[in-house]
């Protein structure tokens, strides 16, 4: 009788664990849904492990939805399954900006002749490569996820109107070498070109001002250090603002290839 009134425990800690989690409380459901997990038998177990992942992962846990994505894994004879838990950790670790471990999960993967699948298998790939910034094959690999002619000229497009080469880091660096402010003009960031400017100049004329009324090595142990420091620090900094807006570009284009794909639900 006792095993029959957790049996019945159980039942019901589960249904209201599933009707929190459909109505997106999950930070309640997932402590219901581990209740199950710890009470429960195996099946029953393994049956709630995706439910904790899922949680977790909605919440934005990401590291605590990989942990209960790798037990729904390991206790999953089902391929297609296995599959799906699988992808789920690349996109936890896409969400974490770790791309070469999602890449490893994607591989991980037991491909078949299921077309689904080969469609999800390349979808994650175009988006992990344009994650590590590898931009061509990352069109190759969403080009290859498209199931429509529609669709694959949507991504073409994108693609082309993004522009992700620019700003150039290497370029911008240089521009400031030759002239401080000018490579964080070309990425688009004129505060900081106007004060990057503003600053080495000034310095650069305190030092003129000093070697005229003192000396040349007056000015070079006054002044020199901190114009050095503004100096290479100006172009140190104009070559990441670069980085940072080449990123910015390929996290837009994200957003716009996820309208795309999100027909195929992923």
């Amino acid at each position: 009788m006792i095993n029959g009134i957790m049996a019945q425990g159980i039942d019901e800690t589960l249904d209201l664990a599933h009707k929190l989690f459909e109505m997106e409380q999950y930070e309640s459901a997932v402590k219901l849904y581990r209740r199950v997990a710890f009470f429960g038998e195996d099946s029953l177990r393994a049956s709630v492990y995706p439910q904790i992942a899922r949680c977790y992962l909605y919440k934005g846990n990401y590291k605590e939805s990989i942990f209960f994505y790798t037990l729904s894994s390991n206790t999953t004879s089902s391929d297609s399954l296995y599959n799906e838990y699988t992808f789920q950790r690349a996109l936890c670790y896409i969400l974490l900006n770790r791309p070469y471990n999602a890449l490893q999960e994607v591989y991980s993967t037991h491909m078949d002749s299921s077309l689904y699948f080969l469609h999800k298998y390349h979808f994650y790939l175009g988006v992990i490569n344009l994650k590590k910034n590898e931009i061509s094959e990352s069109q190759l690999h969403l080009l290859s996820a498209s199931k429509s002619r529609e669709h694959y000229n949507e991504i073409i497009e994108a693609y082309d109107n993004a522009d992700l080469f620019k700003p150039n880091p290497r370029i911008a660096r240089n521009l400031s070498i030759i002239l401080p402010g000018l490579g964080q003009l070309y990425s688009g960031d004129t505060f900081n070109a106007a004060n990057s400017f503003l600053l080495n100049t000034g310095l650069a004329a305190l030092m003129v001002r000093i070697t005229i009324k003192q000396s040349f090595i007056d000015a070079l142990l006054s002044i020199g250090p901190w114009f050095h420091r503004y100096y290479t620090g100006g172009y140190t900094r104009s070559k990441q603002i670069a980085i940072s807006r080449q990123e910015e570009k390929r996290n837009d284009l994200l957003q716009e290839l996820y309208l795309v794909f999100d027909y195929y639900s992923y």
